[in-house]
């Protein structure tokens, strides 16, 4: 009888050590990329998450929870500042809209984004097998002064075993499982704000913020080159009701505080003209 129990003991801690080592085989890669400065106090990342497993192995989507570390001084002088002074959205997904992580927060120095009920569970998403795979999420963190502290923004994924950390769900055979064959990124430092380059790629104009505003709000935009530069504001009769920039501005990122006292609630229209390029959207006054 003891003879039995030993061979069943072996035999389990042999399927135990096959067992653990699939699990360090990973067929998913979550990333942060395209970490970006669109201007002095708009920092921009994408969130990808790619099968680099088979195709066949391709998970069906249904949720995840993802949780950073950033320094608790990178907008602020202590922890509490941190809440006070940053702004977190969520600006782009590839995601369903039922499936797109919700109510992104900064709770001292942890940002969060989850989602607080479990989706419909129709027409889930496979995961891209194709680099970088399928967007979750493009997060944009905005700080209330005009230029971010001069501290890096240290931002590092919480994979545990600490709580909360950043897991990912799957639907598969009627139930929802974590997946547990994922790779994420663990970089110590994801990006370091004295790196990220002050002139922009490319041309820029953001969606104003807050929008919709009362009376005032901001409007950032980005130059890769010099050149005369006009930002104007217009009714939607197309009739111009101010004019806020018209001069020549070196290459760079720039925020333009706009008061609208003097207007009426409705939809206005922000455009930019500079050298060849010319963007104009959409802003709301609500008073």
């Amino acid at each position: 009888m003891k003879s039995n129990i030993k061979i069943l003991a072996i035999f389990l801690c042999i399927i135990i050590s096959n067992n653990n080592g699939f699990a360090g085989d990973s067929n998913y890669k979550l990333t942060i990329q395209n970490m970006n400065l669109v201007s002095k106090n708009i920092l921009e990342f994408d969130i990808n998450l790619q099968n680099i497993g088979s195709k066949e192995s391709a998970l069906k989507y249904i949720m995840g929870q993802y949780f950073f570390d950033i320094d608790s001084k990178f907008a602020g002088r202590d922890k509490d500042a941190i809440n006070k002074n940053l702004t977190c959205t969520i600006v782009k997904s590839e995601l369903p809209e039922g499936l797109i992580p919700r109510n992104p927060s900064i709770a001292g120095s942890v940002l969060r984004f989850a989602v607080n009920s479990i989706p419909s569970k129709d027409n889930l998403p496979l995961i891209s097998n194709e680099y970088p795979g399928t967007l979750i999420a493009r997060v944009r963190i905005q700080a209330s002064q005009e230029t971010f502290s001069t501290n890096d923004i240290g931002l590092k994924w919480r994979v545990g075993p600490e709580n909360p950390f950043t897991k990912i769900f799957s639907y598969a055979d009627n139930k929802i499982s974590e997946v547990q064959n994922i790779e994420i990124q663990t970089d110590d430092l994801i990006s370091n704000n004295s790196t990220l380059s002050q002139i922009p790629s490319e041309y820029a104009l953001l969606q104003n913020y807050p929008n919709p505003f009362n009376p005032t709000t901001n409007i950032n935009y980005g130059l890769p080159v010099d050149g005369n530069t006009t930002l104007k504001i217009f009714d939607v009769s197309g009739r111009e009701v101010a004019s806020l920039v018209n001069e020549f501005q070196s290459a760079g990122y720039y925020t333009v505080n706009f008061n609208a006292n003097n207007l009426s609630s409705g939809i206005y229209f922000y455009a930019i003209t500079s050298n060849n390029f010319s963007l104009t959207k959409k802003m709301l006054l609500i008073k």
